[in-house]
């Protein structure tokens, strides 16, 4: 299974503005992501599978799933964040995801500011991420690049925005907090592991 813990708006009615500018834009013309129903907004902490990990004491990695839920849990239940967005980005996926894309497909994101606070939060959970025996799959460290993903789209000429989402180039209102979620084989957010506020 793939799982992302990442920053998500904090109720789903907030997941809106970001759903409704990408369905807005890209409905007609994405390829195998895209935010709606079956892919929440997010922006990523740390990617990992339960491929490699192995909790010796039960066989299993769903004991190492339990202490990872119950780590996040007492450390960020109360934390929420205000990401700044500051630009649109198109990102050829193939450079940095290989396979999985093909090579004219590119993710169309909400560039995030990166401050040194989102840094230290993905740094933190990274590291308990790899405490517990799981490798992230997504850059970290100095690498590390947040975004919000809108779509992924086939370049078939020059990559446009018919309407372009000035109303999300700004620190939203509403906050974002730190949830564990699954994903699906494209790494969209399809389901919210923790319910706190969800």
């Amino acid at each position: 299974m793939k799982y992302n813990i990442a920053l998500i708006p904090s109720r789903p009615t907030f997941y809106k503005p970001y759903v409704q500018s990408a369905q807005r834009n890209f409905a007609n013309r994405y390829s195998q992501y895209l935010l709606g129903k079956d892919s929440i907004p997010h922006i990523t902490l740390c990617q990992f599978d339960d491929a490699g990990a192995f909790d010796e004491k039960t066989g299993s990695s769903a004991a190492l799933l339990e202490k990872l839920l119950k780590k996040l849990g007492s450390r960020f239940i109360d934390h929420v964040f205000h990401p700044r967005f500051i630009g649109l980005n198109f990102l050829r996926l193939s450079s940095q995801f290989g396979e999985l894309f093909s090579t004219n497909v590119f993710s169309v994101e909400l560039l995030v500011q990166r401050e040194s606070k989102l840094v230290d939060l993905h740094e933190e959970v990274a590291s308990i991420v790899t405490g517990l025996g799981f490798e992230p799959l997504n850059t970290v460290g100095a690498a590390y690049r947040p975004h919000l993903t809108l779509a992924c789209l086939v370049a078939t000429g020059t990559m446009t925005v018919p309407s372009f989402p000035h109303e999300l180039l700004v620190t939203p209102t509403a906050p974002f907090v730190v949830r564990l979620g699954l994903s699906d084989d494209h790494w969209q957010f399809a389901k919210v592991m923790t319910e706190q506020d969800n």
